[in-house]
């Protein structure tokens, strides 16, 4: 139907850069995580210790802003990323009960 808006999800997690991040013409002053992480968002990263790299490329495809972009951020914005980031993951392994 013309006219008619799409409705916005609210993110899940946003982080507001405190140094945003200038990239071409656009700066850069929020992360939105709008989904949970995925399984495919891990391909190519191996799950226990995760390495900068690993961050980047997770949270580059969480938030869908190229993982350049992201290398640019400071470290204090990149960190509270990483903090989300880690928020959808485990915290345990899951115990199921034998049959």
């Amino acid at each position: 139907m013309p006219n008619e808006k799409m409705p916005v999800e609210k993110p899940l997690a946003t982080v507001v850069l405190k140094h945003p991040v200038t990239f071409g013409t656009e700066t850069i002053k929020t992360l939105e995580f709008r989904r949970r992480l995925k399984a495919r968002d891990f391909f190519g990263i191996k799950i226990g210790g995760m390495k900068f790299d690993d961050y980047v490329t997770l949270i580059s495809r969480a938030v869908n802003i190229p993982g350049p972009v992201l290398e640019e951020m400071d470290a204090e914005d990149f960190t509270a990323a990483c903090v989300v980031a880690d928020s959808f993951l485990s915290s345990g392994p899951v115990i199921s009960n034998p049959v």
